[in-house]
């Protein structure tokens, strides 16, 4: 075969497919690690019943995500996330529990950035505000002595009134819709938000074995109110998911206290601590 102006054999021709095989060496090197991360839930509430999930770390590259300004104005950051980050196909989003989410969004944070949140908090006794640091390995998994049966459902007799109620928990998907509602609904009300009689409506699915929405919706409007906080507080025991209380010891006073840790942008885009 004639040879092209200028150029001659080369013995580093044959070799023009190394560079298919230095790539496939970076793919290799370049694998993102994933761990197992444990569900709150166990997934007694999932089809696949599914008591844990595969998750990658996170990169540089998740940080586009972490930071749009679209994305946190629509409140989907953390979702995209998660699509992202975990490698289950089956496992759909929408459907996950809140519990669960945060329990996998805390493991992220915690391998991406460390175990060192800082945070400000406000000493209920005295009102004084303070910088404090939450270690996010000493948050622990809720302690849930009740599981759903067959249909992911509840019962809980009331106190008062004496009938048994059935309920399921909202995804976290439904509790947003919700609150969309309410919303809506307060405006229509002169700014009362139904918070608790919507919510209740929702969960609720039968009373004493009748399943008739309207009929619910009106035991519900007129149950009593003890009733109705004890099926609330009991509502909150058999929802899985992570402990967020945190004992805090205010640097000027040396008093203790209790309170829920404060969830801020500098959890996933810490500035200190680095």
């Amino acid at each position: 075969m004639p040879q092209m102006p200028g150029l001659s054999p080369s013995p580093i021709m044959p070799m023009m497919g190394m560079p298919g095989m230095d790539l496939k060496f970076a793919e290799a090197e370049f694998v993102i690690n994933s761990e197992e991360v444990m569900l709150p839930s166990r997934g007694l509430f999932y089809s696949n019943r599914k008591a844990s999930v595969m998750v990658q770390h996170l990169t540089a590259k998740d940080e586009d995500i972490l930071v749009s300004d679209t994305l946190r104005r629509k409140g989907t950051q953390f979702d995209v996330l998660l699509r992202k980050k975990i490698v289950d196909q089956d496992i759909d989003i929408n459907t996950m529990l809140s519990g669960d989410k945060m329990a996998i969004l805390i493991w992220l944070r915690r391998n991406g950035y460390g175990a060192d949140y800082h945070v400000e908090v406000r000493d209920p006794q005295t009102l004084e505000t303070f910088p404090a640091i939450v270690d996010l390995l000493k948050i622990k998994e809720k302690e849930v002595s009740h599981v759903p049966d067959q249909d992911g459902m509840f019962t809980y007799k009331l106190p008062i009134c004496g009938k048994t109620v059935r309920f399921r928990l909202l995804n976290d998907r439904e509790a947003l819709d919700l609150e969309t509602q309410i919303e809506g609904r307060a405006k229509m009300m002169g700014g009362i938000e139904q918070t608790v009689t919507m919510t209740l409506r929702s969960q609720i699915q039968e009373v004493d074995g009748n399943k008739d929405k309207f009929w619910i919706e009106k035991f519900v409007d007129n149950m009593k109110m003890r009733d109705s906080r004890r099926l609330q507080l009991f509502m909150g025991e058999v929802l899985p998911g992570l402990d967020m209380s945190y004992t805090f010891t205010n640097p000027n006073t040396g008093r203790t206290f209790q309170t829920g840790i404060p969830i801020t942008m500098e959890l996933f885009y810490p500035t200190q601590g680095l």
